[in-house]
């Protein structure tokens, strides 16, 4: 039995939210405990910039988001603002960030299967 590398992602999105590596038997029963299907893979499958569509693994979008001051476009719809450690659901294309208190913030907009969207905002 030979080890390989595998990867356990979530049907409808293709979100991989495992990669381990074992023999094809470890992945079934891994896939039968965690209720979703696996893949085999090549080493180096990154989950961050990664996914699986059609079966195969492919490389997520690029986020379309972008900053201009203190408003985001092209917002995917669903998607999370983070501001720091804050998160905010919004379903809006465009995104107004509200920071009273000056500073530096770190603002992420998470909209799988697009890569996350990260920017320093200083207000």
């Amino acid at each position: 039995m030979s080890v390989e590398t595998y990867i356990l992602y979530a049907n409808g999105t293709g979100q991989i939210v495992a990669v381990f590596s074992g023999t094809e038997e470890d992945a079934v029963a891994t896939a039968a405990n965690n209720s979703l299907p696996y893949l085999k893979s090549m080493s180096g499958v990154n989950a961050m910039l990664q996914y699986v569509q059609d079966g195969q693994i492919v490389n997520r979008p690029a986020s379309p988001v972008v900053l201009t001051g203190l408003t985001l476009s092209h917002v995917p719809v669903p998607a999370v603002v983070q501001i720091n450690s804050s998160f905010y659901a919004t379903n809006d294309a465009t995104v107004e960030i509200d920071i009273t208190n000056p500073g530096a913030y770190l603002v992420s907009v998470v909209a799988f299967p697009y890569v996350d969207a990260a920017f320093e905002v200083t207000a």
